[in-house]
């Protein structure tokens, strides 16, 4: 087998397997916080973008749990799977902020923005599977 017809059947292969990822994302991590020192509040001051392009959004089992901080203000934090592809999303880490910028079979999903949690890691891994969590009022 020549290098040539390899190349040829490992393009192929993650042709096929980007066809599994129906939606679009968008990923940023968050590089400089300020404190204000009178109110406390925490502000993000600047992003980098550190991924765009297909995932796949898949529920996790559970419910989504509350966390709200005033009787009067319900919130929900919506737990979910963001699958990437392997080989283009390795610099996304855990702490990173996704948007969904598109989606082929559920139109609900464009806009959504959530927070990526736990780090994955498999050796043999056909995908990046990070939880994500949307907070919902």
């Amino acid at each position: 087998m020549s290098a040539q017809s390899v190349l040829a059947r490992a393009r192929a292969f993650a042709a096929s397997a980007q066809r599994g990822f129906p939606d679009t994302c968008t990923i940023v991590r968050l590089v400089a916080d300020v404190t204000n020192p009178v109110t406390g509040v925490v502000t993000s001051t600047s992003e980098t973008s550190v991924y765009s392009g297909p995932c796949r959004v898949q529920e996790r089992g559970g419910y989504p749990r509350d966390i709200n901080t005033a009787p009067d203000q319900p919130q929900l934090a919506i737990s979910r799977e963001l699958q990437l592809p392997v080989a283009t999303s390795t610099a996304v880490r855990a702490g990173d902020r996704c948007t969904i910028t598109a989606s082929t079979n559920d139109p609900a999903l464009v806009g959504v923005v959530a927070w990526l949690r736990a780090q994955p890691a498999k050796s043999h891994a056909s995908a990046r599977r990070f939880h994500f969590e949307q907070v919902a009022s």
